[in-house]
This record gives C-alpha cells, structure tokens and sequence, in this order.
C-alpha cells in the first residue's frame, strides 16, 4: 500500500512543480546538435535528392496573431538559415507529386512520405489579405536585389516559383538542412 500511494504522488508532484516553473506544452523550434548546426524538430524526411528535411508545420509570426504571415524581413531576422532556398524549394516542386486538398497541397516525397503546405493566402504591402483558402505564399531565404525575394506559390491548379516584393507577407516553412 506505501508504495502505490507513493506511486500515486509522483504524478501530482510533476503537475505542482510544472505550475510553479510554468511548464508549457511548447516544444523548443531547434536546438543544436554536437557538430554546432541546428537540428529542428517535426522534420519530415520526403526522401529527396538533397536530404532536406520539411518541417511539417508553419512557422507562425507572433507579431501576426490573425494569420501568422511575415514579410521578408522578418522572416530573414527571425528565422535565417533555417528557411529554405530558392532551390530547395524549387527541389520541392518538382520532385513531388502535389496533390490538391481542402486545406492546400498534399506534397509527397519520393519516398512516400508527405507533408501539407496550407493556402491562407498572403498579406500585400497595402495591408490588404488576399486569396485566403484559396492560394499558398511560401518564402524562400534567397533575395533578389533589394527589394524583391523568391517565393512559392500554388492554387489550386498552379504550382511555380516566383519572385516577388519583401513588403508582402506570406508563410514560412522551415527546413532541416
């Protein structure tokens, strides 16, 4: 009987001292691995040529509490290297197979595995939000000239790379290199 009530409090105690510390269920975004490069968690392995790895949710913009959109410089000083290029987005497009859904594209790798890129739109340098549902903006980490940056964007029945003006927020996927 001592040690089942013994048993018993363990649990309570790991609540009370999680209250007390402010545990939250938040994991961490990365951390570093011994070699000193960032290791993400939620990584998806889609078996591409390049070994990059998909992290399998958006990065969500704090500062954007309605969308979770960033501009491009945000994005850059917030979450640099760990967003992906021009190429391995463009390695993306064009060694998956892209499936539509309700939510956007199913993307599935060549090994069967798959990640969902959502579509909740963009935010234009006006303000304005646009094709919510309907269109997804994702940001590369590679710029071209000053004032304009790669992305990616997809509807529902197109899927290209282009570039496009820093002033507009769109989404960020994160990449394990």
């Amino acid at each position: 009987m001592k040690r089942f009530s013994l048993f018993g409090l363990v649990p309570l105690m790991v609540i009370m001292i999680c209250v007390i510390q402010g545990c939250t269920k938040e994991r961490p975004v990365s951390s570093d691995d011994q070699s000193g490069s960032t290791v993400l968690e939620g990584c998806v392995d889609l078996g591409l040529p390049s070994g990059t790895k998909w992290k399998s949710e958006n990065e969500i913009n704090p500062n954007d509490p309605d969308f979770g959109f960033y501009t491009y410089e945000e994005a850059i000083a917030a979450l640099g290297s760990m967003m992906p290029s021009k190429d391995q987005l463009n390695e993306l497009k064009t060694e998956c197979q892209w499936e539509w859904t309700e939510k956007g594209y199913k993307v599935t790798g060549p090994n069967g595995k798959h990640i969902i890129l959502n579509a909740p739109g963009y935010r234009g340098c006006n303000g304005e939000i646009y094709e919510v549902s309907f269109c997804g903006f994702y940001w590369s980490s590679t710029a071209n000239g000053s004032t304009d940056a790669w992305i990616l964007r997809f509807d529902a029945g197109t899927v290209g790379m282009f570039n496009n003006r820093q002033c507009n927020a769109g989404s960020v996927r994160l990449v394990q290199k």
